[in-house]
């Protein structure tokens, strides 16, 4: 018997024609080492870069639709680094904070990161933030 949850098991529906198919999503088991940590946000991080598009972005903000990944793990001056850094066609910024949902003490570290954020890139100039990116894009490389 499967162990009780809240919340039902998610199903991947292939359509809504009388030749439809429903199939149950496993999850997917990250690993139970608290050490792993840091490398499973890093995959959920290269995850993001490499499919954007599983972001809500239209369900947050209709102008973002459209946006492009530009690096990872770019560093900030406060000493956080964005997770992932992303562009809209119209050149405003999308900062995205991965943190795994069993990460209990992220809740109230987003906050912190978020606010940290906003504070700095707020006074970034054009230069700043290409010396940002440019030092992100290594150290994606570096990790990758």
């Amino acid at each position: 018997m499967a162990a009780a949850s809240q919340y039902t098991v998610p199903f991947f529906v292939s359509s809504l024609t009388e030749s439809d198919t429903a199939v149950p999503l496993t999850r997917i088991q990250l690993g139970g080492n608290s050490e792993d940590v840091v490398s499973q946000e890093f995959r959920l991080q290269s995850f993001i870069m490499r499919n954007c598009r599983v972001l809500p972005i239209d369900q947050i903000e209709r102008a973002f639709v459209g946006a492009i990944p530009v690096c990872m793990e770019m560093p900030t001056k406060s000493g956080f680094a964005i997770d992932n850094l992303l562009v809209t066609p119209t050149g405003d910024l999308i900062l995205v904070e991965c943190k795994l949902w069993r990460n209990y003490e992220s809740r109230r570290k987003v906050v912190v990161q978020i606010l940290e954020y906003a504070k700095e890139i707020a006074t970034w100039s054009y230069a700043d933030l290409e010396v940002c990116h440019q030092e992100g894009v290594v150290q994606a490389f570096a990790w990758g």
